[in-house]
């Protein structure tokens, strides 16, 4: 089982300082990418890289935007796309594009370019820390998910939102910009669904275990205003 947590200037654990926190505590990733997209295959290696550290919480959330071009990319969903609509909305742009990487919900950076990628996690490690844990509940057909206290006051509620997806994906790509390339994908969200609204009081929520060893989920609690992510576990 893996507990992660993730930075957040508005939080701070329940126990232990700031400083400790952000020399221990995971950054999350979210790749928006799609099979579709002759630029992309680059990025998804590259996450698929990042998500061999444990350190890191790694997404990646296919759009649906470049299925016109010939291929329709079975992983990707309207939910994805407008949560990168969202990430642009937050930071006042009117497009999108891809690969587009999103590090704590608040660095934007082109999912290829490795050295801007990893300078928006070095940045996001300097952060403070919220917590949230996802544990096993009675029986195994659930799963639990803990938000620990916050000691700031919030100035505005937090969404609490789970994410499903796929651990591993290999696609052979039959037509489209990608066409003939086998294209290869870590952590695939396949759902996303609030649990509900923080306020930085400790609270508790509870969600269907996944059905199959290849399936894992991820939760993130989000400033409803900045899209700044203030906590995040996967399991």
């Amino acid at each position: 089982m893996k507990k992660l947590a993730i930075a957040a200037s508005l939080l701070t654990l329940a126990s232990g300082s700031g400083a400790h926190a952000a020399s221990t505590q995971p950054v999350v990733v979210e790749l928006f990418t799609s099979q579709g997209c002759s630029s992309c295959p680059p990025a998804d290696a590259a996450l698929v890289e990042l998500a061999r550290d444990p350190s890191i919480v790694a997404l990646t959330l296919h759009v649906n935007y470049w299925d016109y071009l010939g291929w329709k990319d079975p992983y990707a969903s309207e939910e994805n796309t407008q949560r990168q609509r969202d990430y642009s909305s937050y930071q006042g742009r009117n497009n999108v594009f891809t690969p587009q990487v999103m590090v704590d919900g608040t660095h934007s950076a082109v999912g290829s370019n490795t050295r801007e990628v990893n300078a928006a996690i070095a940045k996001a490690r300097k952060q403070n820390h919220g917590s949230v844990s996802i544990t096993p509940a009675a029986g195994g057909k659930a799963l639990n998910v803990t938000v620990a206290q916050s000691d700031t006051t919030l100035a505005a509620p937090a969404s609490v939102v789970a994410f499903r997806f796929v651990r591993q994906t290999s696609t052979v790509v039959k037509a489209g910009e990608n066409r003939g390339e086998t294209l290869a994908t870590v952590n695939s969200v396949t759902s996303i669904t609030k649990l509900g609204s923080w306020q930085g009081k400790a609270a508790d929520y509870e969600i269907a275990a996944p059905k199959t060893t290849s399936e894992g989920v991820a939760v993130l609690v989000q400033n409803t205003q900045t899209g700044q992510i203030l906590a995040a576990a996967i399991e």
